[in-house]
């Protein structure tokens, strides 16, 4: 997936981290649901959501950090 690295990623888990502070769990999930759900409209393609959603998966089956390519 081709991206333009405007935001940090460590300000970017700082920002989501300080959203998810005094949460339970349920609550965070359905934090995580809105933003992507917001995240998604700005994004505007399906393709490139499909291929976003499909790096993290495998990044999460294998273990490993979420990380972009460009």
């Amino acid at each position: 997936m081709k991206v333009s690295a405007h935001v940090s990623p460590s300000e970017f888990v700082a920002v989501l981290m300080a959203a998810h502070e005094g949460l339970s769990s349920s609550q965070s999930l359905t934090l995580n649901a809105h933003l992507l759900l917001g995240l998604s409209q700005r994004v505007g393609s399906i393709d490139v959501l499909r291929e976003a959603v499909e790096e993290a998966r495998l990044s999460t089956l294998a273990g490993e950090p979420h990380r972009t390519r460009n």
